[in-house]
């Protein structure tokens, strides 16, 4: 039967600040292949909750659907991030189309990216965040400001009571501390 798979990949990381959260797909792809689905069955799962909610995705007074990828998008947002694994994975002469982690890796970075440049929800973090750096675009300080905007503006993680600052604080102190280290290698000129 034509289909598509996500191919097992193992977890890269212990997590964010040592929460155990996976930051890439080695858990949702477990969980596809355990389960036999391939990507076009999800794609029309989630396409007949879209039809049937309306778009909605309400059924019956409750949300439907579930999160998916790096991010977790949810919703409409799950159906369009299908349609780039689809997108982005390799098909075979039947119809197949599997998708190993780099194929995941670049449909989800072309998802974040269609996100921030075109959806209303999300277009505008990125000139923000470039008017409030802009005397510092190239500083670990504004790798830091990066990290916590996209933390609180566009992963929106659902936080337990006393984390709302923690989380954001981790990520864009990681941010920072990524751009130390591939400066460190660059010589001014």
């Amino acid at each position: 039967m034509p289909g598509a798979h996500l191919a097992s990949a193992p977890c890269r990381s212990s997590g964010v600040g040592g929460q155990g959260r996976c930051l890439h797909p080695s858990q949702y792809i477990y969980n596809f292949n355990s389960s036999a689905k391939t990507l076009l069955s999800v794609y029309g799962l989630l396409d007949t909750l879209n039809q049937q909610s309306n778009g909605t995705w309400v059924i019956g007074g409750s949300r439907v659907g579930f999160g998916l990828g790096a991010v977790q998008w949810t919703f409409g947002r799950t159906l369009k991030l299908v349609e780039e694994y689809i997108g982005h994975g390799t098909r075979d002469e039947s119809g197949y189309v599997a998708v190993n982690y780099d194929q995941v890796m670049a449909a989800e970075m072309a998802m974040i990216y269609y996100e921030l440049s075109n959806t209303k929800d999300y277009r505008a973090i990125y000139p923000k965040w470039e008017k409030d750096n802009r005397s510092r675009l190239a500083s670990s300080a504004a790798a830091n400001s990066a990290g916590v905007s996209l933390c609180n503006d566009y992963e929106r993680p659902k936080y337990r009571a006393g984390d709302e600052k923690t989380w954001a604080k981790k990520w864009g102190g990681d941010a920072a501390q990524i751009y130390k280290i591939m400066m460190s290698g660059i010589k001014a000129k």
